[in-house]
C-alpha cells in the first residue's frame, strides 16, 4: 500500500528562460517531430506546470495528416496540440521510441554538453584530510582516510561522546594515499562516536578532528533514516555551493548511511585520467561533508567509466583504471558474510564491488549494475543490449527469495533498456526490454532475448514484493507507481538552474508527481511505514530555508 501527497511545488523551479519545444529540437536536427506529449499550449507555461501530475488522455483522430494528443496537467487544465504523424505508431509513438529520435542529442538540465570538452568544477577547499565511512556491519566499520600531507595518527572511538575511548595503533598516513582503518569487535545496534587524532611527524602533540559518529547494523523493528542522491556530475551545470548545502542538509538528517546513484565521476567525459582523477578527489570533499558520519554506498552510473565501451580486454583500459581508483578512494561492499554480491573476480580489476546487497532493520537493500556485464554496443543495436547478465540476474533472484525483510529496496542508476539509446524513462518504459520483457512493438521478447530467464526484472521484483526502485539518470524527481512498486527518480544534489517540465516529457515521463532538482531523498524506515521525503535544497537568503520538504510518500509493508 502506498500513501502519497505533495506538500508543495516551488514555483521558483520553473524555467523562465526561453525553451524550444521537442518538435523544434527534433526539426532543427532534421528529425521527425517528437511523438507523444506536448505541454506547450492552452495557456499553460512552464511556471504553471512545475510540479503538476501529467495524465495521458485518449488521443483523438485529426485526419490522415496527424492526430490530436490530449494531456491533463492536473489540477484541472487540459492541453491540446495537433501534431503530425511520425513514422512510428502505437506503442512506439506513445513511448517516444522512434529510432530517429534516439539520435537527437538533447542536453538535459543537469548534463553539461558543449562542442568541445565538458568543463568540470573540481576545485575544492584545501584540507588536511577527509574521511569516508564504508562497509558498516553488525560489528565493524571501515574508515577510508585520505591525508593531503604526510601524517601519523590514530582513531579514538567509543559508545559515548567524551567517555573513555578505545584507540587504534598509531600509524602513518602517506600524503595522497588512502588508508583503510577497520574498526572491529563493535557492539551490534549501537551508536559510536569517534575522532581522528593526527599530526605531522615533527609535531609534539596530536590535533583532533571534531566528533563524528556511526551506527552498527539495526535489528528488525528499529527505526532509522538513510539518504539518497543521484547524478552529482560536477559539470558546468553544477552549483558547488548548492551541492555542498545538499550534503549538509543530509548530514542534519543523521542518516545511518548514504546511497549515491551514480554519474558521480563522469570519467568518460574527461579528456584523460589526470583530469578524471581530480573529480574523484573533489567528490571525496563533497561526500566527506556527510560521510564521516554516514557510510557511503556507491551505485555505478553510465558516465562513471566502468562500461563496456571503456573496456578493451587489457589491464590498461579506462574501465579497469576507473574501477581501481574508485575502489581506492571509495571502498564498496564485498561479499564476505554480511554482504552478498559479485564474488567473481575480473581478470584485470579483481572483485568489482559493483553489485551487492545487505539487510538493515526491516529492509533489504539491493544495488544493481547494468554496465560491467553488458556487451559493447555496435551500430544500431536495440535496447536489448544492456543487461545485468545471467550471473547477476540469478544472484538477484536468490537474494529476493532468501529475504524475509518487510521492505525490499532496489537501487540502480537507470532502468535496463529505457525509452531510447540513452536509456531514459520510468514506469512508462518499465514494461520493455530486459526490465519488463516486452519488445518495442508490444510483443513479448524475453524468451528470444533472455533464454532461460523465468521472468523479466520487473516481474521478478513484483513476485517478491519489492517496495521501491530508486533510480537516477534523468536529473529530476519523479514519484511513480507500477504493480505495487514505487519507481522513484532521484533529483540531482547540485543542479543550480530552473526546472523546465518539458524535459520530463522529452525523457518519456507522462505520469506521476514530477519536480525539479536540487536536493536529496530522506527515507525513514520503521516497522509500520517507510517515509520517502524529497528535501529540496536552496542557498538561504533572508527568510529562505536551506532545506524544505517538497514531497512525501509513505510505503506501508
Amino acid at each position: 500500500m502506498v500513501l502519497c501527497h505533495c506538500l508543495r511545488s516551488d514555483q521558483r523551479d520553473a524555467d523562465r528562460r526561453p525553451a524550444r519545444s521537442p518538435d523544434e529540437v527534433a526539426q532543427s536536427r532534421g528529425l521527425c517531430p517528437r511523438p507523444g506529449i506536448h505541454l506547450l499550449e492552452g495557456g499553460l507555461d512552464a511556471a504553471n506546470l512545475a510540479g503538476y501530475r501529467f495524465v495521458l488522455l485518449p488521443a483523438t483522430a485529426a485526419g490522415s495528416g496527424g492526430r490530436v494528443v490530449n494531456v491533463r496537467a492536473e489540477p484541472g487544465s487540459l492541453v491540446t496540440r495537433y501534431q503530425p504523424f511520425c513514422r512510428c505508431v502505437g506503442l512506439l509513438c506513445l513511448l517516444c521510441l522512434c529510432p530517429a529520435l534516439g539520435r537527437a542529442q538533447v542536453a538535459s538540465p543537469g548534463n553539461a554538453q558543449s562542442a568541445g570538452e565538458a568543463t568540470f568544477r573540481t576545485d575544492v577547499p584545501e584540507r588536511a584530510y577527509d574521511i569516508i565511512l564504508a562497509r558498516p556491519t553488525r560489528d565493524s566499520v571501515t574508515l577510508a582516510i585520505l591525508a593531503y600531507q604526510h601524517l601519523e595518527g590514530y582513531v579514538a572511538y567509543g559508545t559515548q561522546p567524551g567517555s573513555d575511548p578505545t584507540w587504534t595503533p598509531v600509524r602513518t598516513f602517506p600524503e595522497g594515499q588512502p588508508v583503510e582503518v577497520v574498526l572491529t569487535g563493535l557492539q551490534s545496534d549501537t551508536g559510536y562516536s569517534y575522532q581522528f587524532c593526527f599530526r605531522v611527524p615533527t609535531a609534539a602533540e596530536f590535533d583532533m578532528s571534531p566528533e563524528y559518529r556511526f551506527h552498527t547494523q539495526r535489528p528488525p523493528g528499529s527505526a532509522y533514516t538513510f539518504t539518497i542522491t543521484a547524478d552529482p556530475h560536477l559539470d558546468e551545470q553544477t552549483t558547488p555551493e548548492l551541492y555542498r548545502q545538499t550534503m549538509l542538509n543530509a548530514l542534519a538528517d543523521r542518516p545511518d548511511f548514504h546511497i549515491d546513484l551514480g554519474d558521480t565521476f563522469m570519467t568518460g567525459k574527461h579528456p584523460d585520467t589526470e583530469s578524471a582523477g581530480k573529480q574523484y578527489l573533489a567528490q571525496r570533499y563533497y561526500f566527506g561533508l556527510l560521510c564521516h558520519s554516514a557510510p557511503l554506498f556507491l551505485v555505478l552510473g553510465n558516465h562513471d567509466g566502468e562500461t563496456a565501451r571503456e573496456q578493451d580486454g587489457t589491464a590498461g583500459s579506462t574501465a579497469v583504471w576507473a574501477n581501481s581508483i574508485r575502489k581506492q578512494y571509495f571502498p564498496n561492499p564485498v561479499p564476505e558474510g554480511f554482504y552478498t554480491g559479485n564474488d567473481t573476480p575480473h581478470p584485470f580489476a579483481g572483485r568489482l564491488q559493483d553489485y551487492y546487497a545487505w539487510e538493515w532493520g526491516d529492509a533489504l537493500f539491493v544495488v544493481l549494475d547494468p554496465y560491467w556485464h553488458s556487451p559493447r554496443r555496435r551500430g544500431r543495436d536495440d535496447n536489448w543490449t544492456p543487461t545485468l547478465g545471467s550471473e547477476q540476474y540469478r544472484w538477484l533472484q536468490r537474494t529476493l527469495e532468501g529475504s524475509d525483510a518487510k521492505y525490499r529496496f532496489v537501487f540502480i542508476h537507470q532502468l535496463v533498456g529505457g525509452a531510447d539509446r540513452d536509456g531514459r524513462g520510468g514506469v512508462e518504459v518499465a514494461p520493455l526490454y530486459e526490465w519488463g520483457g516486452g519488445n518495442a512493438d508490444g510483443s513479448d521478447g524475453l524468451a528470444a532475448h533472455r533464454p532461460g530467464w523465468p521472468m523479466s526484472i520487473h516481474q521478478l521484483l513484483v513476485a517478491h514484493h519489492v517496495s521501491a526502485v530508486f533510480h537516477g539518470h534523468d536529473h529530476l524527481f519523479a514519484e511513480q507507481h507500477l504493480d505495487g512498486i514505487l519507481y522513484q527518480a532521484v533529483p540531482q544534489p547540485g543542479w543550480g538552474g530552473r526546472f523546465d517540465p518539458r524535459r520530463a516529457i522529452e525523457y518519456g515521463y507522462t505520469q506521476g508527481t514530477i519536480l525539479g532538482s536540487s536536493g536529496h531523498l530522506r527515507v525513514t524506515v520503521s516497522d509500520t511505514q517507510a517515509a520517502v521525503e524529497y528535501i529540496r535544497s536552496s542557498l538561504p537568503s533572508g527568510q529562505d530555508q536551506a532545506a524544505s520538504v517538497a514531497h512525501r510518500c509513505s510505503l506501508v509493508p
